[in-house]
């Protein structure tokens, strides 16, 4: 099995609904050699189970237990690419030995592993660094904050290979009452260790122009005295990577807690205005936000890279959240905030997410733990609240929170194993079927996923009772039955399901922007989808907020947060062949948008979004042509 195989094999196992067509655009491969795939899949796992294909979507069967556990265990590194990244770690952290022992823990041959090597000396002059031999060591060498970042970036994506966090570094946090999370604390201890390696081959930082900021920390006196590095640079730099990370409780100077204090009003009213809902909770919302926000605005100022372990999934499984906030992000022009990475983007997707979905009565109250942090927290809270009715998350925690915590819950729901505590319901960060199957048993007594043996039962009951004419036939619908079953999944349809081409409008010219939504919205008053007084929200809401429904050049979005007059999930497009001004921008493309509800609109708006934000998609709209524009959306949304 190669390393796509294996992939394909993870999201089979862990998605719903997985389409064919997603995973043909996800690995850029043909129906052909993803069917050839699924073949070779099933051959390897004939003693455990296999890959269905039914109505051009793939699902798992057989024993899920062994199917996680050689998820779980087995390296998959076949492919070329996770090889040399390996290897070149393994170079970073000084546990390279020998190409005879390495090719053989990968199970490659010497000529494979040195052809690596080569490979990865060329990658490395293309970044101004070099990989030298020396003493039965490589040793790579060059402009040192880029080898460190090099180090930084294999070190989030092997965290497998993080140790434990030494005592320095525990009792750093403790005096200093950063409150690091708990990964945070293991990622700084092996920084550390790193770069007293690098010392001690003489490799020092030299010019980083932000080390001097090391003056605006008040725990730099702290970093000194448990961490005493040879040259005082190198205390201040580890300063500032300590600032970049997850953490609690850190304090920050006056003008950069109002920056971001700005961002983060900034962000909460674009994000309201675009997506049309209302956050609720709002001080504590931006109380969590901020403290994640306080480190992400260093990671981004001073350039440490930092990886979201999530982000993947969340593009794969979460695309319509993660592209509406990329978009909201867009339309804020704010020069601290402005190369934000869509590893920070994912973290803020998800905790928006976490927000807006509509909760119920709840009888469970439950903790999450979670090393990664607040943000990552809150992105599995958002699914608990996605899948499982009847949970209240009272509340997110670090395992150092956890020994100290006083309060009462019924469950604690955790991405690691904590033997010591009862109650524990251990879950991937991105929820797998599996894991929904094992809370829905325990909150809501549903068993959404389905075994073997009860496909045969109820087959063994029909035949009794009954001829059964296709026994193969009954099988795979039955599958499809118990394969596709949500807890209360709630569905969000999608684009060419919401803006349909009998609702769409071209006309000469229009005078102003309040005939332009006017007219635009003519077809969903006709079908009875909105009343007049949505109409007029809508203009007094751009009266209101400004220009903020403008997604793009030409292009905007008129919709309005009072849902008053609003009988359906509708939208309707209206080109106007002059341009309309908008408070001072240009637009000749208006689609109406109404939703009931705060988040049902979702998928299709962050369809439109990602449609547009395309120059060749946006080309076909500003045509003009109604024809094409529905062909594009019936193709892409």
């Amino acid at each position: 099995m190669n390393f796509r195989q294996y992939e394909i094999l993870k999201n089979a196992f862990e998605s719903k609904n997985l389409k064919i067509s997603q995973l043909i655009q996800l690995y850029e491969v043909t129906s052909r050699t993803l069917y050839y795939d699924i073949e070779s899949i099933n051959n390897e796992l004939s003693h455990i189970g296999n890959i269905l294909i039914i109505d051009k979507k793939l699902y798992f069967r057989g024993d899920e237990n062994e199917c996680e556990r050689l998820l779980t265990e087995k390296k998959y590194l076949s492919d070329k690419k996770s090889r040399d990244e390996l290897i070149l770690f393994l170079i970073l952290t000084e546990k390279f030995t020998n190409i005879a022992s390495i090719a053989k823990e990968l199970e490659v041959s010497k000529n494979t592993v040195f052809n690596s090597i080569n490979d990865l000396k060329i990658l490395l002059k293309r970044n101004s660094l070099k990989l030298h031999y020396k003493k039965d060591c490589y040793l790579i060498i060059g402009d040192e904050i880029k080898v460190r970042n090099l180090y930084l970036n294999y070190l989030f994506k092997y965290d497998n290979y993080l140790d434990k966090t030494d005592i320095s570094t525990l009792e750093f946090n403790k005096k200093s009452k950063l409150s690091l999370s708990d990964n945070s604390l293991s990622y700084l201890s092996n920084f550390k260790s790193f770069i007293l390696n690098r010392n001690k081959k003489g490799m020092y930082v030299k010019e980083f122009k932000y080390l001097n900021d090391y003056i605006n920390f008040d725990f730099y006196s702290l970093v000194c005295e448990f961490f005493s590095f040879e040259k005082n640079e190198e205390n201040k730099y580890l300063t500032l990577y300590i600032a970049s990370l997850a953490n609690s409780n850190m304090l920050i100077s006056k003008k950069e807690d109002l920056i971001i204090s700005n961002y983060i009003d900034k962000l909460i009213e674009a994000f309201e205005n675009i997506v049309n809902c209302k956050i609720r909770n709002i001080e504590h919302f931006k109380l969590n936000l901020k403290k994640h926000l306080n480190s992400s605005y260093y990671r981004i100022k001073y350039s440490f890279p930092y990886k979201n372990p999530i982000l993947k999934d969340i593009k794969f499984k979460y695309s319509y959240l993660f592209y509406l906030m990329k978009l909201v992000i867009k339309n804020i022009e704010f020069r601290e905030f402005k190369h934000m990475s869509e590893d920070e983007i994912g973290f803020l997707s998800m905790y928006f997410g976490s927000n807006i979905y509509a909760k119920e009565d709840y009888k469970n109250k439950v903790i999450i733990v979670c090393p990664n942090g607040t943000i990552v927290s809150k992105s599995l809270e958002y699914q608990l609240y996605e899948y499982v009715p009847n949970i209240e998350v009272i509340g997110t925690y670090s395992i150092y929170d956890l020994k100290q915590l006083n309060i009462k819950y019924d469950y604690i729901i955790s991405t690691i194993k904590l033997k010591e505590y009862k109650n524990v319901i251990k879950v991937m960060p991105v929820l797998t079927n599996k894991d929904i199957s094992k809370l829905a048993k325990i909150f809501v007594n549903i068993p959404v996923s389905f075994e073997d043996r009860l496909i045969k039962e109820i087959l063994d009951i029909v035949s009794e009772n009954t001829k059964i004419i296709n026994r193969y036939n009954l099988e795979k619908k039955l599958m499809k039955l118990l394969l596709t079953k949500k807890i209360r999944k709630e569905v969000k349809p999608m684009l060419k399901e919401v803006l349909k081409r009998e609702n769409m409008q071209k006309i000469d010219f229009v005078k102003d922007r309040k005939e332009a939504i006017k007219i635009a919205a003519k077809p969903l008053l006709k079908n009875g989808d909105i009343e007049e007084v949505y109409i007029n929200n809508m203009i007094e809401s751009v009266e209101k907020f400004g220009p903020y429904i403008v997604l793009d050049d030409y292009f905007a979005l008129p919709h309005a947060s009072n849902v008053e007059g609003v009988k359906k999930l509708s939208m309707s497009l209206l080109y106007t062949n002059n341009e309309v001004e908008l408070m001072g921008k240009l637009v000749k493309i208006f689609v109406v948008l109404a939703t009931p509800d705060k988040n049902i609109h979702l998928r299709a708006l962050s369809s439109l979004s990602e449609i547009v934000g395309d120059e060749d998609n946006m080309k076909v709209f500003l045509s003009g042509d109604l024809d094409e524009i529905d062909n594009l959306i019936q193709k892409l949304g």
